[in-house]
């Protein structure tokens, strides 16, 4: 395992199951600087490190690693924190240093590119210089916003629109829906079928919140919905919604959301979250509108590795 270069008055060594009390401590800190900060991924790494204190064993940073697997790539995805006392010392240097490393000593045996991906929800212009110069590049920035499932939504359906539910047999038509909504979305990553598949790539995927929006025998639009565990509550998570050029501005958009958030709530959800890219500011208003509300950001950074390749600092 990669060895975590040590600071003064600072060692590092594994994240253990007594530091509960200690990460709580770490994390309402970061959390009363960042306001957004949140550990995505770290509840499911594969393995996790800990700078602290030699003296009070206070937790000064912290680190994890996912490996998952996509349709055309490994994807190593790494997390990390610096308590805010202890920034500016180059930690995060020596952090993500250690976060390749590991990244690559767990990487699996496949052929496919290997790719780094770091998801940041509180990014300084320091972490962003940090990560450019480390050779990741800027992939796009989102805004994650919730709303609460217990106060009363819009549920009313547009004139002449028939919701068809999610079936494998719909799936190609699901696709055409994805491409078609978003082409024109700066950015659009236009991922093949394999790539976009949520069967393959996507194992929380739920058909039962994943429905397609008709119009006169014409698909306009769909959604796709699963419920996570975030922050050990089951909550309901959009995960694609779109609505064709042609057919927006008629509340399409907003009825598939609330028919969605119906679902949830009837199932006994208590809040929804998704994601709405930074720019993207008529999406946000329109989720505003019907009761989202923010509550991060989220900055994605990747950097593509084949197996071969080493890290060397």
């Amino acid at each position: 395992m990669a060895t975590l270069l040590s600071f003064p008055d600072l060692q590092g060594r594994p994240i253990e199951p007594g530091d509960a009390e200690a990460l709580a401590d770490f994390e309402a800190d970061c959390r009363a600087t960042d306001s957004g900060y949140n550990a995505t991924g770290f509840a499911e790494a594969i393995t996790t490190t800990c700078m602290v204190e030699s003296a009070t064993e206070r937790i000064a940073a912290i680190g994890w690693v996912t490996i998952q697997k996509g349709a055309q790539d490994m994807r190593a995805i790494l997390g990390g924190a610096v308590r805010p006392e202890f920034r500016g010392l180059g930690i995060g240097r020596v952090l993500l240093l250690w976060l390749e490393a590991t990244a690559l000593e767990y990487r699996p045996e496949s052929p496919l590119p290997f790719v780094a991906r770091i998801d940041s929800t509180c990014l300084s212009p320091s972490a962003d210089a940090l990560y450019r110069s480390w050779g990741y590049t800027y992939g796009f920035s989102e805004i994650v916003m919730r709303r609460d499932l217990t106060t009363p939504f819009p549920n009313t359906p547009p004139a002449g629109v028939t919701l068809v539910p999610w079936t494998d047999a719909l799936i190609e038509r699901f696709y055409r829906m994805y491409q078609q909504s978003f082409v024109t979305r700066p950015g659009f990553p236009n991922w093949t079928f394999d790539e976009w598949n949520p069967l393959l790539n996507d194992p929380q995927h739920l058909a039962e919140y994943s429905f397609l929006a008709v119009t006169n025998g014409q698909d306009v639009g769909f959604i796709n919905g699963e419920i996570i565990e975030r922050d050990a509550v089951l909550t309901g998570w959009i995960d694609e919604l779109g609505v064709i050029p042609a057919a927006r501005g008629r509340g399409l958009a907003g009825y598939l959301l609330s028919e969605a958030m119906r679902r949830f709530a009837k199932d006994g959800i208590c809040s929804t979250i998704l994601h709405v890219n930074a720019d993207n500011p008529e999406g946000q208003r329109a989720y505003a509108k019907i009761g989202f509300v923010e509550e991060q950001r989220r900055t994605v950074y990747t950097k593509r590795q084949h197996l071969a390749v080493a890290v060397q600092r």
